[in-house]
């Protein structure tokens, strides 16, 4: 069995939605809470990334294996492009294969591609994950899933607790405050799975 992990994730640099998108959104003109703003942004995106499975920032990720396989499925379903395929042999030598291999049309799986055959130098690997396979990911979120993190962000900015105490029948009832967030976020998880 291929044992297949991700060694590294680079860090977001640009958030699919601005602080000043954000500030629009809440209609807020200062400047002090910039920096919680920023924060709400970064965990919005990070749930519309966990409800579809896929990054809406650009990165690169690596992910390393413990042999070589003919096709394996990469941990992040959407791909943007396939940076390279290293291999260890058992002398600890390393050799790029990344002209062997290419990303399927889903851009889940990573394959040998028709006709290849690896070098026979390769037969033997090196004993600690001597596969290593980098592709980048990120893709840029429609209006549904942008209007989505924008509605996450302006909850959580105006309610800071999980509940809305005082909004029930009785004075000191405790209500969840209901989101449009997964509708939106549902009607296209069919486009991105």
């Amino acid at each position: 069995m291929t044992v297949i992990c991700i060694k590294n994730v680079e860090p977001v640099t640009v958030e699919p939605v601005t602080l000043e998108e954000a500030k629009q959104h809440l209609r807020v003109t200062f400047d002090e809470e910039d920096q919680l703003i920023l924060n709400l942004i970064a965990a919005a995106r990070e749930y519309a990334e966990a409800f579809h499975g896929r990054h809406y920032i650009s990165s690169e990720v690596t992910e390393v294996t413990s042999r070589i396989p003919n096709v394996f499925r990469l941990a992040k379903i959407a791909t943007k492009g396939l940076v390279s395929v290293t291999v260890r042999d058992f002398d600890g030598n390393e050799h790029n294969l990344t002209d062997f291999y290419e990303l399927d049309k889903s851009k889940a799986f990573l394959c040998l591609k028709t006709g290849s055959q690896l070098p026979a130098e390769v037969s033997q690997l090196y004993w600690n994950d001597p596969v290593e396979i980098i592709y980048l990911t990120g893709y840029e979120p429609n209006m549904k899933t942008k209007q989505a993190m924008l509605l996450l962000v302006g909850h959580w900015y105006e309610h800071r607790e999980a509940v809305l105490v005082g909004g029930g029948v009785g004075f000191n009832s405790a209500t969840p405050i209901p989101l449009g967030v997964d509708a939106l976020l549902q009607q296209e998880r069919h486009t991105v799975l």
